[in-house]
């Protein structure tokens, strides 16, 4: 077993200062590798899928002692992807970081995983969401913006449901 001061997160890199991603606010961004969703027209694609040349192995302790060198400059750690929620582990991990730091959280997801949405919220461990709704909540819409099977956006469309309902809890 892993030590928890050992966790890794499958990453593309970090900025340690942004005025864009929390809106009026300062935050540190962390690009999580991988998603369930293929949108064709996805600006972050290469992280979408892993690949090597971007999404690279860190361990989350090197983003944090970076985090605390910056911490007087920001207000939020804004995690965003890819699609965070996949990494739930180390997401859950890096927020309860941050909080220790005296620092909000925001999470920028497209509500696939409402159990991870739901799990940070009863750990008091978020504190601004973005959710990017990729279309209209119906199978045949969302199936042909994300490149998924009518199948499987059946499954994501409940998910996402249920997600903006965890969200307004």
């Amino acid at each position: 077993m892993v030590e928890r001061n050992n966790i890794a997160a499958i990453i593309a890199g970090y900025v340690d200062v942004s005025l864009n991603d929390v809106i009026g606010e300062t935050s540190f961004v962390v690009w999580f590798c991988g998603c369930n969703f293929r949108c064709p027209y996805c600006q972050n694609f290469p992280m979408v899928i892993l690949s090597p040349k971007l999404c690279k192995k860190t361990f989350l302790s090197t983003i944090i002692r970076r985090l605390i060198e910056v911490k007087n400059f920001v207000n939020y750690i804004q995690v965003t992807g890819g699609e965070p929620t996949l990494q739930s582990q180390q997401l859950q991990y890096i927020y309860e970081k941050a909080k220790e730091l005296g620092l909000k959280t925001s999470l920028d997801t497209n509500g696939s995983n409402p159990q991870v949405i739901d799990i940070l919220k009863e750990k008091k461990l978020i504190d601004h969401l973005a959710m990017d709704i990729k279309s209209p909540l119906n199978v045949h819409k969302l199936a042909s913006v994300t490149g998924l099977a009518e199948e499987i956006a059946s499954i994501y469309v409940d998910r996402i449901k249920k997600s903006l309902s965890v969200s307004k809890e």
